[in-house]
């Protein structure tokens, strides 16, 4: 199922009216497969495929800034992106039924690293006009020598699922019980370098620098400030879980859902040391016994007829302060 956008941006600058054209095409395909190869055994698996491209820039709309001097036609990126999932349901008996299931998604969220310019970006703060200021560095206020050049060179997000439980239905006592009890794992990565392909610079024409502790001074035009927008890193973390629970029917009329569930979480930090003090690598760690969620519900058959029905649950999570 394919997607195909175009958008026209007008911008009137004070130079004269310019027309920017972009293109986005983003695709959607699903393929499914459902097998039995058994009375007993169900096996599905699919495939999600869905990346995205986009061709042309956009600058900003402001039209009392300086036409851009890169071509926008050039700009752009490509989106890689895909999900993988299988399962599998064994009936071992009438009463024992046991699943798998395994999901993975994959997105490279890497737009905009197409055509950069080769040129850091500069921004004026304010004008360098009337400063004698040597041409062509003489522009006004909000003067940009091109687009932004902020590229997101990798943004990889991975995902990883992974279920299984087991249910089993059993009379104990004259009562009916229904017992299941499972197991989840979610682990998540992200790898990402972000930055200006070859530096920001803002200029403040004509102001003096005056940010503490530093001392207040001004060069022969003003100053400048480099920013170091960098975002990279690679960082990795996971959630597992254990769960029991016991729907049980006491009377025909009466249900109660009996459970407990265990987690066990890792959050990572994306730096290894923040202003000379080292981080671990596993930065917030959540053991089992501090995550611990216990739960009730019911419901009643008010007139045994199935027509009216009273229904309620609690759940109670005991974590950690910070």
């Amino acid at each position: 199922m394919p997607e195909i956008e175009h958008t026209d941006r007008i911008v009137n600058y004070a130079a004269g009216a310019r027309t920017f054209k972009q293109d986005k095409l983003r695709h959607y395909n699903l393929s499914r497969l459902d097998v039995n190869p058994s009375s007993k055994v169900q096996i599905n698996g699919s495939w999600t495929w869905s990346p995205s491209k986009r061709t042309g820039g956009f600058p900003s709309r402001d039209g009392r800034a300086t036409a851009p001097s890169n071509d926008q036609s050039v700009l752009g990126g490509y989106i890689p992106a895909q999900a993988i999932t299988g399962g599998v349901t064994y009936a071992a008996s009438s009463r024992l039924v046991v699943t798998a299931r395994y999901g993975y998604k994959y997105l490279n969220n890497k737009d905009n690293n197409y055509g950069q310019p080769n040129l850091p970006y500069v921004v004026y703060q304010n004008s360098a006009l009337n400063l004698g200021v040597p041409e062509p560095f003489a522009q006004g206020r909000l003067f940009s020598n091109v687009t932004s050049t902020n590229a997101t060179f990798a943004d990889i997000t991975t995902r990883h699922n992974v279920y299984a439980d087991a249910t089993y239905s059993a009379t104990l006592f004259g009562q009916q019980h229904t017992f299941k009890g499972g197991y989840n794992l979610s682990r998540a990565t992200e790898d990402l370098n972000v930055d200006y392909s070859n530096g920001y610079f803002q200029f403040y024409w004509g102001d003096t620098f005056t940010r503490e502790p530093f001392t207040p001074d001004r060069g022969r035009y003003g100053y400048y400030l480099w920013n170091d927008a960098r975002q990279f890193g690679k960082v990795g973390g996971y959630n597992q879980g254990f769960y029991s629970q016991d729907s049980w029917r006491p009377s025909r009329r009466v249900t109660l859902n009996l459970g407990v569930r265990l987690e066990n979480e890792i959050i990572p930090a994306f730096r290894k040391d923040y202003q000379g003090i080292k981080l671990e690598d596993r930065l917030l760690t959540f053991p089992f016994g501090d995550k611990i969620a216990p739960r009730i519900g019911g419901a009643w058959d008010v007139l045994g007829d199935g027509r009216w029905k009273v229904s309620g649950k609690g759940e109670r999570k005991l974590r950690p302060v910070l």
